[in-house]
């Protein structure tokens, strides 16, 4: 990825977050009819989501491969047989029609790979699973280096890249929960 692509990342991480600062001033005005209030807080939401996501996503990259320890991958191997697959089913996940994110999710009993449509986070977070990996796959993400076909191709760069040193603590995290 270029470094004009992630910045295109980084202005969209920006401009959610001015959003959902605004949409709280918003809240916070008593002047606002209730019924109003309901609309900017479901508004709100989606950038807080917008946000949340984002912050997974640029934790969980890294332009040096870190890996696993050979203990983690002995966990995940039961879930998936290696690291390999989880990457060929997130390529694969990618492909689904729309925008959204990518991503391998955790629950105490459970690993899956899955692709949320939009920013709608709180299905996934609702069901009893949190995010191991996260993958934008919203048309900003991969346009300018990948093109408007590109997005198989950006997510197979990407997991490549993955931090595998934070998706392991991120597994650690909820197991222990």
């Amino acid at each position: 990825m270029t470094l004009n692509q992630i910045n295109d990342h980084f202005r969209y991480y920006e401009k959610a977050v001015a959003n959902y600062n605004a949409l709280t001033t918003l809240l916070a005005n008593d002047s606002v009819p209730e019924q109003e209030k309901k609309q900017i807080e479901f508004r709100r939401t989606y950038e807080n989501n917008t946000i949340r996501l984002h912050e997974l996503f640029f934790e969980n990259i890294n332009p040096k491969r870190i890996l696993p320890s050979l203990e983690f991958t002995d966990k995940i191997a039961s879930a998936f047989g290696n690291l390999s697959a989880i990457e060929q089913d997130l390529v694969a996940v990618s492909e689904a029609e729309g925008v959204g994110w990518a991503g391998l999710f955790a629950s105490n009993d459970s690993v899956v790979v899955a692709f949320i449509r939009g920013s709608d986070f709180g299905s996934v977070s609702d069901a009893g699973y949190k995010p191991l990996i996260i993958i934008d796959c919203w048309e900003h993400a991969y346009v300018k280096d990948f093109g408007m076909q590109g997005k198989k191709e950006y997510v197979s760069t990407l997991t490549k890249y993955i931090d595998w040193g934070v998706v392991e603590k991120r597994f650690n995290d909820i197991r222990s929960a």
